[in-house]
């Protein structure tokens, strides 16, 4: 997964840091709404991200919220909870 870019600070404010925000939700790690509503990666979002992280035993970069392994962890764990809401496939008749 290639989607990842640079890692996530503390006090980012992004479109990112909302997926971020939605996909810790998704995942059972809600953060404060004040943090969610302004998009920001404060110290919310990093208690959440470190509790995901043990969950998952993810070594991480502790200079950052979020790095490029975390990431990948979230976007994989994520896959199950979002087939859930996807319309089973039909096959085609020929």
């Amino acid at each position: 997964m290639n989607s990842f870019l640079l890692p996530i600070t503390l006090s980012e404010s992004s479109l990112r840091i909302n997926l971020l925000h939605k996909a810790l939700k998704t995942l059972g790690f809600p953060v404060i709404e004040l943090e969610a509503k302004s998009y920001t990666a404060g110290k919310s979002t990093l208690r959440q991200v470190r509790a995901l992280q043990e969950k998952l035993n993810i070594s991480f970069d502790d200079k950052y919220v979020v790095d490029q392994v975390t990431w990948e962890a979230i976007m994989n764990d994520m896959i199950p909870p979002l087939l859930v809401f996807l319309p089973p496939t039909r096959k085609m008749k020929l």
